[in-house]
This record gives C-alpha cells, structure tokens and sequence, in this order.
C-alpha cells in the first residue's frame, strides 16, 4: 500500500480491502454518526457509549436536550 500511496498510483481495491481490515479489528465502530442521523430524521433514538439506556435528542430546540426514551 505504502508505495503504491507514494507514487501517487491509484489503488481502490486495496485501500478498500484495508479500510475492511480495519473495521473488522476495531474495538468500537464509528456508528454514532449513523444512529445520529437516523434520530434526527426519524426520531429513532440511538445508544450512547458512557451508560446504558436509548435517548432521543430534540434536535430543532435550543440547547438540544435529550430524552430518555428507554
């Protein structure tokens, strides 16, 4: 990957095999970007990672505030 990189040499297949490595080893997935967007356009509510429970944010009110849904 790294000379490929250097040489400024397109490479998707690799850079996308990698990227699915990387997933597969993380620790925590980067879902929260998800989970937000789909409380925001749904009110579907999403986990947060310091404790347990499902929220809801009332994302057009001032201040954001958070509901505890479950």
């Amino acid at each position: 990957m790294s000379p490929a990189t250097s040489q400024a040499i397109p490479a998707p297949a690799f850079t996308a095999a990698l990227a699915a490595y990387d997933t597969l080893r993380a620790e925590r997935l980067p879902t929260a970007l998800i989970q937000g967007r789909r409380d925001f356009f749904g009110a579907h509510a999403y986990e947060r990672a310091d404790g347990p429970g499902t929220f809801h944010t009332h994302w057009g009110e001032h201040g954001r505030p958070e509901t505890r849904t479950g």
